[in-house]
């Protein structure tokens, strides 16, 4: 049952109630407190005084609705209790974004409610039409699935079943957020994981052509995207965490699903990439006659040269000198995290370096003449330390 409450204020629970014994006398207590434990909740005896006692399982807060909304996401009911869940997700959403406070929220909810379970009038069974024929590779049929692996399933926290119409509420959603993503191809159920500790930022990226095509260096999802297109794909949350936690969660994910989109096994670097034989003779070749290259020995007579030229040359300031490290501040978030270089920053947090540069401050006690002291987009402060 799908319940809707309300009293002095509005409540949002999902509740679901068995007999305490099947119809072959075996206790319904274990199975029953699985689905409690998913849902943070705990099992309750109820109607103890009627010939056939229950058990109880009531969500009961709007973390445990947001597990339940997921789950009917991905393994929908059917017939009428497909209708009142559609409705109850449509409230949980609601919750979630607090519109639920507002005199508006308040009379909607109440409207939806009115028209849910045994005072439903409205009926139809389109989501039923294709019931028999679902195959693999159909969104329905992906959408009612989990990701698999040898040592389980992955739920996660948050479902976008279109990323095209599901545009604004990704970006925004998820906007001051760290974590773990899964873009999932509706086609094949090909899949890509990536992480960020400001998703809002790296998700809207995706949604740039300049990034599909030249951005982000012909990867593998963005050119799946590009074929595909957004409607071909649905975007998972497979968890939020802490930004120090995000390329280890990363790893975790990629090591369990194995992603086929994810060319590079090691989570946030290009360690572990291995060219073919064919790419590494043309590598060779390209060196051949490269006076840059490794091995190229140098006459006397250009050494002498060489030193020659750089004599009355200043060493730059910092030059010898062990690298400084570059901190981020996060005025959205008010976390602090240091990085060993602009690169790595930028990947980080999905801006581009140059920006970062522009807005790099020194360290303290140095002028900062040619550098604005505003912080970027008014939200990052960024400076050597």
């Amino acid at each position: 049952m799908i319940n809707l409450v309300v009293v002095k204020k509005l409540e949002c629970r999902l509740e679901i109630s068995q007999r305490r014994e099947d119809h072959k006398g075996y206790d319904n207590f274990d199975f029953l407190s699985n689905i409690a434990e998913f849902l943070e909740t705990e099992v309750k005896k109820i109607r103890s005084d009627r010939p056939k006692p229950e058990y109880r399982v009531r969500t009961t807060n709007l973390k445990g609705n947001i597990k339940a909304k997921n789950y009917l996401l991905q393994f929908p009911l059917f017939g009428t209790k497909h209708l009142d869940s559609l409705d109850w997700m449509e409230v949980v959403d609601m919750f979630d974004k607090k519109e639920h406070n507002t005199d508006e929220g308040k009379k909607k909810i109440v409207k939806i409610k009115s028209g849910m379970n045994n005072f439903r009038t409205n009926f139809t069974f389109d989501h039923l039409q294709n019931f028999y024929n679902l195959k693999r590779g159909n969104p329905l049929f992906l959408s009612a699935h989990r990701h698999d692996s040898t040592e389980g399933s992955v739920v996660p926290v948050k479902i976008y079943l279109n990323a095209d119409l599901d545009k604004q509420a990704i970006i925004t959603e998820n906007r001051g957020k760290s974590g773990i993503y899964l873009w999932v191809n509706l086609k094949n159920s090909e899949v890509y994981i990536g992480s960020s500790v400001s998703l809002g930022v790296r998700l809207r990226k995706y949604y740039s052509h300049y990034y599909l095509t030249k951005g982000s260096k012909g990867m593998y999802i963005s050119r799946a995207l590009l074929k595909y297109g957004y409607s071909g794909f649905k975007l998972e949350i497979l968890e939020y965490c802490a930004p120090e936690k995000c390329l280890e969660r990363e790893q975790y994910y990629i090591d369990k699903l194995n992603p086929k989109y994810n060319v590079l096994p090691t989570a946030g670097s290009p360690r572990g990439r291995k060219h073919t034989e064919e790419a590494r003779k043309l590598m060779s070749e390209a060196k051949k006659g490269n006076r840059n290259a490794t091995g190229h020995i140098v006459s006397e007579e250009v050494r002498a040269k060489m030193s020659e030229a750089k004599k009355g040359w200043k060493r730059p300031e910092r030059a010898g000198r062990h690298p400084v490290l570059i901190e981020v501040i996060d005025l959205e978030t008010g976390m602090t995290q240091q990085y060993p270089s602009i690169r790595d920053l930028s990947r980080a947090i999905g801006v581009h370096a140059g920006s970062i540069s522009n807005y790099l401050l020194p360290p303290s006690g140095k002028s900062s003449s040619s550098k604005t002291k505003k912080p970027y987009k008014g939200r990052y402060i960024f400076k050597y330390i």
